[in-house]
């Protein structure tokens, strides 16, 4: 039995103790399977690199086991951390709630396996797509595309329908901010020029997406309009223009 508002995942993805993996790459594709199949996120909180644990084993480690000893815990399970001034230990909040859920993993005694030798899968949390923190983290092509989006103009809303739609991550609007913020910084964007007409074209390519994506999109506010996609362009184009007006203005004026 598990506490009220527990869940005990025990899908074919979970892990068992026992269970061993011949490397640890093939360890962390059992865990994102893990991952988006039953809603769960670990974090990698305690770890003995095989070259600092050399001491502790006369027989070799498969190079590719990468970690002597390695232990995973639920995202929900709090990290505590020791400040240098006091060294009294304090512990995140935004997500923590000390969930008890961990993955435990060792190298075997003939080096040749990482073992899971224990492991807890008992969340006192519930299990949702909307409880991952790391649901809405884009992929570097994910990210990419959103930063051109930006770049060329394209209303933001619309992006992010088109992110939900596409990829099922929901960027908020700080999100958005951050991501546009650096696009100053972004090498690859500093020698394009501002095209209407490809703001025009990707607003348009966004909209068949969303439009296509139908109910998945359900949660936000729906455009599927052409009127609608029309209004946000013309915004975006006047807002664009505005600006060009202002800069010639004041370098005018100087």
């Amino acid at each position: 039995m598990t506490p009220t508002g527990s869940v005990t995942v025990a899908s074919e993805f979970a892990f068992r103790a026992g269970e061993s993996f011949t490397s640890y790459d093939q360890f962390r594709a059992r865990l994102q399977a893990h991952t988006h199949h039953d809603l769960v996120h670990y974090w990698r909180r305690d770890s003995r690199t095989i070259e600092g644990a050399s001491y502790k084993t006369s027989c070799p480690i498969r190079a590719d086991l990468r970690y002597y000893s390695v232990r995973y815990a639920c995202i929900f399970g709090g990290q505590k951390f020791a400040t240098k001034a006091t060294g009294v230990k304090r512990v995140r909040t935004s997500l923590r709630n000390n969930c008890p859920a961990f993955i435990a993993l060792r190298a075997t005694k003939c080096g040749q396996l990482l073992q899971v030798v224990d492991v807890c899968n008992d969340h006192n949390h519930e299990v949702t797509a909307q409880n991952l923190a790391h649901s809405k983290k884009l992929s570097s092509e994910e990210r990419q595309k959103v930063l051109e989006l930006l770049f060329y103009g394209v209303d933001r809303r619309l992006i992010k329908q088109y992110v939900h739609t596409k990829t099922g991550k929901e960027l908020s609007s700080k999100d958005i901010c951050n991501m546009a913020a650096s696009l100053k910084k972004r090498v690859e964007f500093q020698d394009m020029l501002e095209d209407p007409e490809r703001t025009a074209a990707l607003t348009r390519e966004l909209g068949q997406v969303v439009k296509l994506g139908g109910k998945s999109c359900s949660k936000l506010e729906e455009l599927v309009e052409d009127s609608e996609l029309d209004e946000m362009l013309e915004e975006r184009l006047l807002d664009k223009s505005s600006m060009i007006m202002r800069i010639t203005r004041l370098k005018w004026l100087a």
